[in-house]
């Protein structure tokens, strides 16, 4: 079964970077930095997030609710579109208090503004949550298997970020405790690139 990281990897064309860039204000090399960094720790947020019972009951509600993966069909459209609240809404559920530290980790890593990250993590949760609903659907996952699927990303996660995951892991605990010019970059074939050596 292919990877959801790979799935949204495959999503993330020249066109994705430049439409992204254009709606969050920056270039398309700081976006691809970006994009390459919050994707994978988007998906381990999640996992961090359906560790318990409850947080994996919230995850399975919304995505029957409101992410059947119907946002993958035209994620151009997507990224184009005027920001609306669902992705801040998914990042208040998923990372709560630890949004601005996981933020601002990201912006030190990839050496791009903070306030840049906080755009593109808002602009990607609705594609991140279309793909896992998008597999659930098929798979017919319930808490057990989404929980699962969603560990074995991480283990994709390491791949792509090797000797970052941990960092981000260890910020999300925290919340987990708390409650429990130049050409368009293909940053879609860069994190392709980074998964064929998995």
């Amino acid at each position: 079964m292919p990877s959801i990281l790979r799935t949204l990897s495959d999503l993330l064309s020249p066109d994705a970077v430049q439409a992204l860039s254009w709606r969050i204000g920056t270039d398309e090399r700081s976006t691809e930095r970006v994009l390459a960094t919050a994707l994978p720790v988007l998906l381990v947020a999640l996992a961090r997030h359906v560790a318990n019972e409850s947080g994996a009951a919230s995850l399975l509600a919304a995505l029957e609710r409101d992410h059947d993966g119907g946002i993958l069909d035209d994620p151009l459209a997507a990224l184009r579109g005027t920001p609306c609240r669902s992705g801040e809404t998914i990042l208040a559920q998923v990372l709560g208090a630890r949004r601005n530290p996981v933020e601002l980790e990201i912006g030190r890593q990839t050496a791009v503004d903070p306030a840049f990250v906080s755009r593109t993590l808002a602009a990607l949760a609705p594609l991140v949550l279309g793909a896992v609903g998008r597999e659930r659907r098929r798979h017919g996952w319930g808490a057990l298997a989404l929980r699962r699927a969603l560990g074995t990303e991480c283990t994709y996660a390491e791949d792509v970020l090797p000797g970052s995951v941990g960092v981000f892991e260890e910020l999300l605990e925290a919340e987990a405790d708390r409650e429990m010019g130049e050409d368009v970059p293909d940053v879609g074939e860069e994190l392709r690139r980074r998964l064929s050596r998995v």
